[in-house]
């Protein structure tokens, strides 16, 4: 009762002790350190990131083949392409369909779809088709990953992508 009293009727006690709590309140939350911890998990993909025309400006393999049989093992299998090869474009239309350029004389009506967020599937009309992981991805560069079995051997090819 004798604490009670003193404290009801200190009126200089009251702001010294409420000032002094604010304080301490403030100086307990300015030391909380909020951590955020990065993860390798896919973070995937829209299919508003994908629509526009690309083009491929790139393509190895992780491990040397003769890719133009010429007698020669090579990882850059775009550099063994012609130049009617690298006259490629693909539009990827937002109602999921497509035309692909895939070269100097041959355009072809195509369907596309971003499975998952990750996986881009897509093929033309003549069956020519793919499924690439995506493993990269700004507003004019992509990068795919996908998997080809060779005479036995995985050989897995990276495409780099340019938006035109």
């Amino acid at each position: 009762m004798e604490i009670f009293f003193y404290f009801s009727n200190s009126m200089n006690l009251r702001p010294t002790l409420i000032l002094s709590l604010f304080y301490v309140l403030l100086f307990t939350a300015s030391c909380y350190k909020v951590e955020v911890e990065a993860n390798s998990l896919p973070q995937g993909y829209s299919v508003a990131q994908i629509v526009g025309v690309w083009k491929i400006t790139g393509m190895s393999s992780d491990k040397p083949y003769d890719w133009d049989r010429n007698g020669t093992a090579e990882s850059d299998v775009y550099s063994v392409w012609t130049d009617c090869e690298k006259d490629n474009l693909y539009q990827f239309n937002s109602n999921y369909t497509g035309s692909f350029k895939l070269n100097c004389s041959s355009t072809q009506e195509a369907t596309w779809r971003l499975n998952g967020t990750v996986m881009l599937e897509w093929a033309t009309a003549g069956l020519i088709g793919a499924v690439e992981r995506i493993v990269y991805l700004t507003s004019n560069t992509m990068k795919t990953e996908s998997t080809t079995v060779l005479g036995g051997q995985s050989y897995t090819f990276t495409k780099v992508w340019s938006l035109q």
